[in-house]
């Protein structure tokens, strides 16, 4: 009797996490949707050189990038699309001006989301490098 009530309970068990999970209430889902809420908006990062992102609803992107924090020297510009799944962030640049010879559209970044809240935002890319992002009011 003991082993054929361990058995109903580890069932029960798995049917319910099956169900938890079917049903929406995945966690990495749960974090995916808070990401993409938190991260709308515009961040900052360095000082030499100067990174501006701005991410938009629908998932549109564009990012800038000076000599220094001071915003004197536009290096480069990328526009782009931007996505979040299974607490990655995935960007596809599509435009960038000026264009650089080793530059193909469509190529796609992704970096692991360590943390993105209202006024911070954190992330380690391919590299391995963490990159660490503020919310600024001022895209350029």
């Amino acid at each position: 009797m003991k082993p054929l009530i361990t058995g109903l309970i580890a069932l029960f068990f798995s049917i319910s996490c099956t169900l938890h999970t079917a049903s929406g209430n995945d966690p990495s889902t749960f974090k995916d949707k808070t990401y993409n809420r938190n991260i709308v908006g515009q961040w900052a990062e360095g000082k030499s050189p100067y990174n501006v992102f701005a991410f938009w609803k629908g998932g549109a992107y564009k990012s800038w990038t000076w000599s220094t924090d001071e915003k004197l020297n536009l290096i480069i510009t990328i526009k782009g699309k931007w996505w979040i799944k299974d607490g990655k962030l995935f960007t596809e640049m599509i435009e960038m001006e000026p264009q650089l010879p080793n530059f193909t559209p469509s190529t796609v970044a992704i970096e692991e989301i360590k943390q993105i809240d209202e006024n911070k935002m954190i992330t380690v890319d391919a590299d391995g490098l963490e990159n660490i992002s503020t919310k600024v009011d001022d895209p350029a």
